[in-house]
Order: structure tokens, then C-alpha cells, then sequence
């Protein structure tokens, strides 16, 4: 298993509501998804600002994800070849 995959396998869903949703990167309203420090190992995805709020890049989880995509969907066929 990669290490890419390892640290998706052990991601839980959270919901959660910003303390301050004004801050940058944040909104008002209940919001769903992993938490920041459980992204911390993929590379460039998690920044910790000079307040020490630690924000996810989107833009980077996104790459991260199409990468797990394409790692599943070799995975699927691999195990489709051996039936």
C-alpha cells in the first residue's frame, strides 16, 4: 500500500463550524470533511499561518485525490485481470 493511500485509509469525516468564520479560508455554517492534522502527511497540503491556525489547500488535496483515484482505479483492474 503507499503511503498516499495509508494516510487516505485513516482519514474520518468531521463536521465542524469555524470559530471565527470570518478568518481567511473559513465560512459561516456547519462544514463537513477531514481535519487539517489528519492531512498533515501529504505533502504541501496542509500550511500553518503566523496566527497558527493550520488550512487546508485545496488546490493540493485536490491533486492529492485524482492521484488516489488513479491508484484505486489500478488497484479495481488488477483485481478484475485476476478473476
Amino acid at each position: 500500500m503507499s503511503e498516499l493511500a495509508e494516510v487516505f485509509r485513516d482519514l474520518s469525516s468531521s463536521e465542524y463550524e469555524y470559530e471565527e468564520p470570518d478568518m481567511p479560508g473559513a465560512a459561516p455554517g456547519k462544514h463537513v470533511g477531514p481535519m487539517a492534522q489528519e492531512l498533515e502527511d501529504l505533502s504541501g497540503v496542509v500550511a500553518e499561518g503566523e496566527d497558527g491556525v493550520k488550512r487546508v489547500d485545496d488546490g493540493r488535496l485536490s491533486l492529492a485525490n485524482a492521484s488516489m483515484l488513479g491508484e484505486h482505479e489500478r488497484r479495481l483492474r488488477a483485481l478484475e485481470d485476476l478473476s
